[in-house]
Order: structure tokens, then C-alpha cells, then sequence
């Protein structure tokens, strides 16, 4: 135990030791009467601390920011907090949260319209994450925004909860944290299409490659068809990041869950590989293609007209396990059905929709397969 103290390179030196006393001469004279008296932070702290680019850590210098990078913030943040965090440390986060969430996902327009004005301190920034029964568990949010046409414009639709906005009251723009919907069609189709190339990957591989190669790729099958979702999950989002490797939450599912039905898939595409008769190869090869025209032009089409059960079969395993990305923080169906039932307490009716609504993506999947499977149906082979 004990407190560790990081070394920090010159650049951040300076940037500790400036807030700092910035904190003891302007701050800390105050901040017991701001909390005694509940008074708002004063307009000087907020005026001082724009010119000193401390709203700005985060944005790049085109956008007339100092991007000085997650420590000099956090520095920052924590010398502020220290002569008061209500008063000084807090109004760093804010406009770090929507700062990064407009570098992340806004628009060019967006990102000059607001980043120069936020890093300058001439907006402020509140924010609404927080909810009843939930609190600031952004993974579990109720709140959903929506895409609508709005008085005629194209916009969103905000409809849910909030507990309340942090600085609401001299806040100029509020960031709310909202969440979409689709996520779980998302994991299921990515996860399916990572299946989906992994599985071709392995077949292919086994038609053309070498012992050694179908070897590898069988202790692969082997490995990968025995290890739980879950187990595999967590090794790739928990396990990794301990030994410096940080993976975001849905390529922690397309590298687990994704992975697993590939190995799948590709002993159901190994099978249906067999299945193709012997004698178009070799009239193939008398006509002059080669080996891998043939597989690629003769085998391959083939294959996938007979893999269609299996595929619909392993498709359907995927979306039954995407309810697991909730675990990594995705707010898929069933992490917002859990939030919605501890709230309400209507569990029965409430994981009944979320069953209907698996359901129908069942349907629409198979639906879409199974019309692909008829147009490219050879006729005079047995009809479904």
C-alpha cells in the first residue's frame, strides 16, 4: 500500500505546478465561502481558467486548443480539486466529456461551431448522465434518442429519464447521454460476419493448404468450439488491457463471439465442401483451370448453396449470445430490459418483449437467408 508517485516529463511539471498555484492564489481564498454560502462558481475562476486554456486540454490546436493529452487533464483536474472540486476541479470535466464526444462522432460543422468556444470558455458546458434507479451507470441509460423529423428539420427525438443536469443553472450547451437503438442487430451482424469470414477462411485454407496449415487450423476448430462466449469475453475485454492491449467493447465481441462461430462455420462449410461432386473438379482441370480457379469458381458457389441450414443455424446462435455484450458495457436489448425491470419491477411482461423482439430478428434474419438461398437456387434441385 502506500501512495506511488509517477514520474512526469517537464511539460507536465509545469502544467501541475501552474494549476496549482493557480488553485492556492485564486481559488482556495474562496472556496470555503462559495460552499458555505452555496454561491455560484464566479465568473473570475471561469474567466481565468479559459485564458489559461484549462477548458481546452482536450482540443486540438485547430479547433484553438492546447490538446495537451488524458494526463495534462487529469493533473489539471486534480489540482483544481484540490482548493475545491466543486468550485474549480468540476468544470474541467464537462466540457472534457463533450469536447471528446464531438471529436469522436460530430460533425465538421459541429466541431467548428463548438470546440473554439468551448476551449475558449465563452460556453460552458452541463451535462444529464444521471438516472432514477440507475445512476451514472452509462451503460445501463433509459434515455433513447431517436432520429425524427422535427418542425420540418432533420433531427433527434429525446425521450427517457434524467435525475437532473450537472450545472444546468449557467450551463450555455448540455451534453445527454442517450442511447440508440439497434445495438443488439449490431453485435449480431458483426459477430455474423466476422463468423462469416473466419469460417470461409479456415475452409478455403483446408482445400488449399498444406498438412502443417490444416493441422493449425484444426487445433484452431478444436480450441475455439471448446471455450465458453463468456470465458473468452472477458479475456479478450479484461484480460488484454493488463498486458497493454485495449480492446473496445464490440470488437471484444466479434474477436470472441465472432471467432467462436467461425470455427463453427467453417466445419459446416468443410462438410458442405465434400459434399460437391469429384468429377466437376476434374472437368474442370480439363478444361485448364487451375486449382484455385476451381475451388474459387466450382467449389466455393457451391459450398455456400449447400451451407445455408448450417449458416441459418449458427447465425441464430449468434443472436442468441448477444445478449453477452452487456457485460462489456454495449446497451443491447437485454441490458436495457434488466435496467427497465429493476425500475418497474415488471419482469415478466418486460423480458416477455424482449423475447418477441429476439424473436422478430430471428425472423427477419432467416427470412433474408432463406430468399438469398431461392435466387441463387440451381432449378431441378430439391425444392425446400
Amino acid at each position: 500500500g502506500g501512495r506511488i508517485d509517477w514520474p512526469l516529463d517537464e511539460m507536465h511539471e509545469q502544467v501541475r505546478d501552474q494549476v496549482r498555484e493557480f488553485g492556492v492564489n485564486e481559488v482556495l481564498p474562496h472556496a470555503e465561502r462559495i460552499h458555505r454560502n452555496d454561491e455560484i462558481v464566479p465568473e473570475a475562476f471561469i474567466s481565468s481558467m479559459g485564458k489559461l486554456g484549462f477548458f481546452g486540454l482536450s482540443v486540438p490546436e485547430a479547433y484553438g486548443g492546447v490538446e495537451m493529452g488524458n494526463l495534462a487533464m487529469i493533473l489539471t483536474t486534480e489540482e483544481l480539486s484540490r482548493a475545491s472540486l466543486a468550485a474549480a476541479g468540476s468544470l474541467i470535466t464537462r466540457p472534457e466529456i463533450l469536447a471528446k464526444a464531438l471529436l469522436g462522432g460530430g460533425t465538421e460543422e459541429q466541431k467548428a461551431a463548438w470546440l473554439p468556444r468551448i476551449a475558449s470558455g465563452e460556453i460552458m458546458v452541463g451535462v444529464a448522465v444521471t438516472e432514477p434507479d440507475i445512476g451514472s451507470d452509462v451503460a445501463s441509460v433509459k434515455c433513447r434518442a431517436e432520429r425524427a423529423d422535427v418542425d420540418g428539420q432533420k433531427g433527434w427525438v429525446i425521450n427517457g429519464p434524467k435525475s437532473w443536469c450537472t450545472f444546468a443553472g449557467r450551463a450555455d450547451i448540455l451534453a445527454l447521454l442517450a442511447s440508440g437503438a439497434g445495438y443488439t442487430i449490431l453485435v449480431t451482424l458483426m459477430c455474423s460476419a466476422t463468423g462469416m469470414a473466419v469460417g470461409l477462411a479456415i475452409a478455403i485454407l483446408h482445400r488449399l493448404g498444406s498438412r502443417p496449415v490444416s493441422a493449425c487450423l484444426a487445433v484452431f476448430t478444436y480450441v475455439f468450439r471448446g471455450i465458453p462466449v463468456l470465458v473468452l469475453l472477458f479475456i479478450v475485454f479484461f484480460g488484454l488491457p493488463g498486458i497493454g492491449i485495449g480492446v473496445p467493447p464490440l470488437v471484444s465481441m466479434m474477436l470472441s463471439l465472432g471467432l467462436i462461430a467461425g470455427a463453427y462455420l467453417g466445419e459446416v462449410f468443410r462438410g458442405a465442401l465434400d459434399s460437391v461432386d469429384g468429377g466437376e473438379i476434374v472437368a474442370a482441370e480439363a478444361m485448364g483451370m487451375g486449382r484455385m480457379q476451381a475451388v474459387f469458381y466450382i467449389e466455393l458457389l457451391q459450398m455456400l448453396r449447400f451451407s445455408v441450414p448450417g449458416m441459418v443455424n449458427e447465425f441464430t446462435t449468434v443472436l442468441k449470445y448477444s445478449p453477452f455484450a452487456y457485460t462489456v458495457g454495449i446497451p443491447e436489448v437485454m441490458k436495457q430490459a434488466m435496467a427497465l425491470s429493476a425500475a418497474t419491477l415488471r419482469g415478466v411482461e418486460i423480458y416477455l418483449a424482449v423475447g418477441l423482439v429476439y424473436f422478430a430478428i430471428y425472423k427477419v434474419l432467416v427470412t433474408f437467408v432463406w430468399a438469398l438461398e431461392k435466387r441463387y437456387r440451381v432449378p431441378g434441385l430439391t425444392e425446400h
